[in-house]
């Protein structure tokens, strides 16, 4: 048994060797933060329905984007309703895009299936 006090170091760990890092921030999951974009911008008053869904980013890997529908004679923009919710959540929270679509494919249950929402951005 090892003497008490002293203690193994980790595998693949070898003292005097630089340990690599992450330069990047740490890992964020879109579906982690789509909930709270989505609660924060269907308060809007133009904004009928909305979901969040991650899309495929060169450098990041994964952003968060919103898919709106709008209510009827709403002519408020994208960008308007991004500075919305900046203005309520986190920088790194906000979805970086927004399109207006007509349907967001709700099923009986009243579930949107984001899995086909997202199908269209990863082909």
């Amino acid at each position: 048994p090892a003497a008490r006090g002293k203690k193994k170091p980790a595998q693949g760990f070898e003292p005097g060797k630089k340990v690599k890092t992450w330069k990047a921030s740490p890992q964020i999951f879109p579906t982690e933060l789509s909930a709270e974009a989505e609660q924060v911008l269907i308060e809007h008053p133009d904004i009928a329905d909305v979901a969040c869904i991650g899309v495929p980013h060169p450098e990041m890997g994964e952003e968060l984007k919103a898919l709106a529908i709008l209510k009827p004679a709403a002519t408020v923009t994208a960008e308007t309703l991004i500075a919305w919710c900046r203005d309520r959540l986190s920088h790194y929270k906000c979805p970086r895009s927004l399109d207006f679509v007509d349907d967001l494919g709700r099923n009986t249950m009243g579930k949107i299936n984001k899995r086909k929402l997202r199908a269209p951005y990863w082909a």
